[in-house]
């Protein structure tokens, strides 16, 4: 399975958009970009999938955001998620993965991650909504008989602060996580020392117990928990050498 731990360096998107998105997201360039290997990464994109769920449905010419869009003129695309959106979901998702040192089997973190990618698509959404429409919208209203039109705060700058709101909850719902993990793998680790600890110390106790050189001339002092005389020694060595 992949490692945890992230890599030292982000490599660089270079997006040619001439290409389609399984060209322009290789099983290499994806593994590269969450640090773990192509197995880990198939394993999590087959239950996570934020890439092709959430970005919205390519319209063409006829998407909002058409000028924006370097593909929007293409047909192929039409009726695809959205390629910048998936671009985009990757970019993030990597990144957070990478920041938070997420592996692919932390599941409640990941699927914390993926719906944080999904806040941010759609904060992106109404932030480019709002730089055409602006933050302030006309809004007319009949009294006594005549309209009256004023301009009060687009209600999508309301949508965003509850998106934004949101987005850091997750946030630190996913760094307690991140403690908590540490602190688990610190953990284990002391408890892998002190074991090794233990052992070094019996080691050296069982060792220290048996003489550095045991002589087969020195006769034993004790024989069934009773101390030998010096006569009875001197007997038994004789009857040994009868």
């Amino acid at each position: 399975m992949g490692k945890k731990g992230k890599p030292a360096k982000a490599p660089v998107l270079n997006i040619d958009f001439t290409k389609g998105i399984e060209e322009i997201f290789t099983e290499r360039m994806k593994s590269q970009l969450m640090g773990w290997d192509v197995r880990s990464v198939r394993m999590v994109e087959s239950h996570v999938g934020i890439w092709d769920r959430f970005p919205m449905t390519c319209r063409g010419l006829e998407c909002p955001f058409a000028n924006r869009c370097p593909v929007s003129h293409r047909p192929e695309f039409l009726g695809t998620p959205c390629i910048l959106e998936q671009i985009e979901a990757y970019r993030l998702f990597a990144a957070y993965v990478r920041e938070l040192d997420i592996g692919p089997l932390d599941h409640v973190d990941l699927q914390m991650v993926s719906e944080l990618v999904r806040l941010h698509l759609m904060q992106r959404r109404i932030e480019l909504t709002l730089a055409g429409e602006g933050v302030t919208e006309e809004v007319s209203t009949v009294i006594g008989g005549k309209v009256v039109t004023n301009r009060e705060i687009n209600k999508l700058m309301g949508e965003l602060r509850n998106i934004r709101k949101d987005m850091m909850m997750l946030y630190d719902k996913l760094l307690v996580s991140r403690e908590a993990r540490l602190k688990k793998q610190v953990a284990e680790e002391r408890m892998k020392e002190d074991a090794a600890s233990v052992f070094m110390r019996l080691r050296d106790r069982l060792l220290s117990a048996v003489p550095a050189e045991a002589s087969v001339k020195d006769p034993p002092k004790m024989l069934y928990g009773k101390e030998l005389s010096v006569s009875e020694l001197e007997e038994g060595s004789d009857s040994s050498e009868q």
